[in-house]
């Protein structure tokens, strides 16, 4: 249940269904279920980690890179309402 829940497409949040399954295993599984879960959410984790930054660079690539521009005036002498 929770390795097909795992591998849906466009879940919000699949973090909360890999925890729960983890969980679960350690709860109510044995030794090797809870190694065949762990492995498994390492490897959707991988992916899905994949996923979003394939995603990052596809929106970030086009946007270019955000520069800030401040100037600073530090060769003027401050003037009267400078001055407190």
């Amino acid at each position: 249940m929770f390795k097909d829940a795992s591998q849906r497409k466009g879940i919000d949040w699949p973090v909360a269904i890999w925890d729960r399954w983890i969980t679960f295993e350690y709860q109510f599984g044995s030794l090797e279920d809870i190694e065949k879960a762990t492995n498994a959410v390492k490897e959707f984790k991988r992916k899905e980690d994949e996923r979003r930054f394939k995603h990052w660079q596809a929106t970030y690539s086009t946007v270019g890179p955000i520069v800030a521009t401040t100037t600073l005036a530090i060769d003027q002498p401050p003037t009267n309402s400078d001055q407190l």
